[in-house]
């Protein structure tokens, strides 16, 4: 009797092969010749660091893979039929894609969703599980355009992204109470996701925590709609995001990482220019107004 966890297995199993066959490459023997010690200066030695280095990677990607396995067959049924198979590990990757959750915790009481800001990543926000007592488990959402999903095309709209939030973790947020937090464009994203669930679904998050942001219906905001962000120049985006912080300054002066978090920004800010024209609209109604 086949379980769904097994698509998974064979994915990590593929992933490990090509660690595998990537052993040899002489970018990962130029990067490790940096920083492993070495007896003799020879291109085969450094090439057996190598192998060493990704033997212990691959030993931990393994039981990583098992851990995550284990976990995920003890909370699934058995299945026997093709489409429910298909549907069970299309639910576990698209988790997998979109959320980061460094430390599970099955028994947690809550869940704390966090949205990072524009051009930001999940790497800050993931960490908070280590900060919150085990009756909280934090999930943090991954954009598109970045981190594992660089190769995807960035989101065209702010409709596009909460739907995809939705979908995902609808299961996970009717399973216990949650919580969302979001910082700056995270912030109107989250508001704009629990917004959606509470119309949609009936849920609500027990408390929406935001920073760096002005109320959905303030006039504040209005000015944002006239900035052309084709038209902004690189140089003064990349002021603005020295000036608001939350990238080391190391990076940021990075040529290859500096071109991408710019690009990234200024993706995050056109999505963000499309929540604002909808909060126009519906802010006309009343509808936001009552419900924030």
């Amino acid at each position: 009797m086949r379980k769904p966890w097994l698509d998974l297995y064979v994915l990590k199993m593929r992933l490990i092969k090509s660690l595998l066959v990537n052993c040899n490459s002489p970018s990962n023997v130029s990067v490790l010749k940096q920083e492993l010690p070495c007896p003799k200066e020879t291109e085969n030695c450094h090439k057996t660091a190598a192998k060493k280095a990704l033997n212990e990677e691959l030993l931990r990607s393994i039981q990583e893979s098992e851990r995550e396995i284990n976990q995920w067959s003890h909370s699934l049924p058995s299945v026997t039929h093709g489409s429910q198979l298909g549907m069970a590990t299309t639910e576990f990757l698209g988790m997998e894609k979109l959320i980061v959750c460094v430390h599970k915790r099955q028994n947690a009481l809550c869940r704390l969703i966090c949205f990072p800001w524009a051009g930001g990543g999940t790497s800050l926000l993931a960490q908070w599980g280590k900060r919150l007592s085990n009756s909280i488990e934090v999930f943090c959402v991954r954009y598109p355009g970045r981190e594992t999903r660089l190769n995807e095309p960035f989101a065209k709209d702010m409709t596009s992204m909460v739907n995809e939030v939705t979908s995902v973790l609808l299961k996970e947020l009717q399973e216990k109470p949650f919580a969302f937090f979001g910082h700056s464009f995270g912030a109107y994203l989250s508001f704009a996701v629990a917004l959606h669930l509470k119309e949609k679904y009936g849920l609500e998050p027990v408390h929406l925590f935001v920073s760096g942001a002005h109320a959905p219906n303030s006039e504040a905001i209005l000015p944002i709609k006239s900035i052309s962000v084709s038209d902004a120049k690189d140089e003064e985006v990349f002021e603005y995001l020295q000036t608001v912080g939350g990238t080391p300054s190391v990076l940021l002066h990075n040529e290859d990482v500096r071109k991408n978090l710019l690009l990234t920004f200024k993706e995050d800010f056109r999505v963000f220019q499309t929540f604002s024209l909808l909060i126009s609209a519906d802010h006309a109604s009343g509808s936001l107004h009552s419900a924030y």
